[in-house]
């Protein structure tokens, strides 16, 4: 197994309000990006969930909902949409919906 395989990836989710003011759900993704045989786990100081309309970056068939910090390894290469939730201790729910897609964050799984 070479070195790229092994890494681990940590990725933080967290609300961030845009210039507007307005606040979403969002994934701080790693640096060098993500590929096929490494592995990821999602954190946040908050409650959170994520919904991947196809799951099959982790081997799943169909939908893929993550809501804790459970270590996945990505399986398969390509362009994953993911829908982030979160509930920050001091406010709202913010979830991802039609008219706000930026509450979320594409996964670009490379060989």
């Amino acid at each position: 197994m070479s070195l790229d395989e092994q890494t681990h990836h940590e990725i933080r989710v967290k609300a961030e309000k845009d210039p507007n003011g307005v606040s979403h759900a969002v994934l701080e993704m790693p640096q060098g990006g993500l590929h096929v045989g490494q592995s990821v786990s999602y954190v946040s100081d908050d409650s959170f969930s994520l919904e991947f309309p196809d799951g099959s970056l982790f081997g799943a068939t169909g939908i893929k909902v993550v809501s804790d910090s459970e270590a996945l390894t990505l399986v398969k290469e390509g362009s994953y949409e993911c829908r982030c939730s979160i509930t920050p201790a001091s406010g709202q729910p913010i979830q991802w919906t039609p008219g706000d897609p930026k509450s979320g964050g594409a996964h670009d799984v490379q060989r």
